[in-house]
């Protein structure tokens, strides 16, 4: 494996100063302030984040301070792509990426990985009770660069830079949104036996708190029923769309065995049309910040794989820090990312979507 890095800029000190990062949410306990000509503005019940400008009475709200199990939103309407059927190759390639005008340069040649995952038929213990709220790493000096809404077009890209940095990822995976996941059966199977993690992100990307208890059991138990198939294992780690969760979610996910229910606490904003070295400035942070982030991010941007994902690297290993996956940046052994662990099936006319 051979890395050639090339630092051609730093972004601007106002940014690395990472006054995107959290400001607010049940259970945040951080600094709650934001900078001068900045607010704290309104996500959801679990998040809010420093932006530029006043404050919005349309986007800010208290902070909340009484629990319920129903909540009524609007549903959220997702429209899906078709599950065409495509063939996949696991072989690393050569990967070679240019950031013109950005922040860095990198130069990598993928080589086949020797990683491998140590499969058991021990199953992680099955919580009792809620799942836990995780929005930041709980181990210093790590970053976990999370990518949602997968499988997409980019997945095998992503693998095999991070496999060629020696770095780590998280994908939240849907069952079908972009793509049918039986058809990314292939990557997913190498992204879980070379010690990346992969988790869930519902089947259809619907707003939990928006479904009867029921409806949240259906989108996490076929999503989950899926990668069992795939991988021969189910995770325990689940990042409900558009990071909206509630007490209700937190006990849904609890009684299937699911330990965490994981948002974040830096936003790279690909999703909302952030050039990558815009998004690089969201996920800066000062020297003196040795606590480790959750990064947000998205796997179907190229930018985002093609320039934002080699940045991310080459920042971590120019600081000495660590990319991981958010198991690990919890200090989680994999022995407990998954439940029912055994063996992948054969394809057959259930793989599906």
């Amino acid at each position: 494996m051979q890395t050639k890095l090339v630092l051609l800029s730093l972004v601007s000190s106002a940014f690395a100063a990472g006054q995107y990062g959290q400001c607010g949410g049940r259970g945040f306990t951080g600094d709650t302030s934001c900078p001068s000509g900045w607010s704290c503005r309104y996500s959801n019940d679990f998040y809010s984040q420093c932006l530029p400008g006043a404050a919005s009475t349309t986007t800010t709200r208290p902070p909340v301070t009484t629990t319920t199990t129903t909540t009524t939103r609007p549903p959220v309407t997702t429209t899906t792509a078709g599950c065409a059927a495509n063939t996949l190759t696991v072989t690393p390639a050569p990967v070679t990426v240019t950031a013109p005008g950005n922040v860095v340069t990198i130069t990598v040649t993928a080589a086949t990985t020797t990683t491998t995952r140590t499969t058991s038929t021990t199953s992680a213990p099955v919580p009792t009770g809620k799942a836990t709220f995780y929005s930041k790493c709980k181990q210093p000096n790590t970053l976990a660069m999370t990518f949602d809404d997968g499988p997409a077009g980019y997945h095998r890209k992503i693998l095999d830079t991070a496999n060629a940095a020696g770095a780590k990822v998280t994908f939240f995976t849907n069952g079908k949104l972009y793509n049918c996941i039986y058809d990314s059966a292939a990557t997913l199977y190498e992204a879980y036996t070379t010690g990346h993690q992969v988790a869930s992100h519902t089947w259809s990307h619907p707003d939990l708190t928006g479904l009867s208890d029921a409806g949240k059991t259906e989108e996490i138990v076929k999503v989950e029923n899926a990668l069992k198939k795939i991988i021969g294992a189910k995770p325990t780690y689940l990042r409900p769309p558009y990071g909206s969760s509630n007490d209700a979610v937190l006990t849904v996910a609890g009684g299937l065995g699911y330990r965490a229910v994981v948002n974040w606490d830096l936003d790279s904003q690909d999703w909302n049309g952030l050039t990558p070295a815009a998004s690089l400035a969201q996920t800066s942070f000062t020297n003196a910040d040795n606590s480790g982030h959750i990064i947000l991010s998205h796997e179907n941007y190229q930018s985002t794989v093609d320039t934002l994902l080699p940045n991310v690297i080459a920042w971590a290993k120019q600081k000495g820090w660590k990319l991981v996956t958010v198991g690990e940046c919890l200090g989680e052994d994999p022995s407990l990312w998954y439940k029912d662990v055994g063996t992948p099936s054969t394809r057959d006319s259930t793989w599906v979507c």
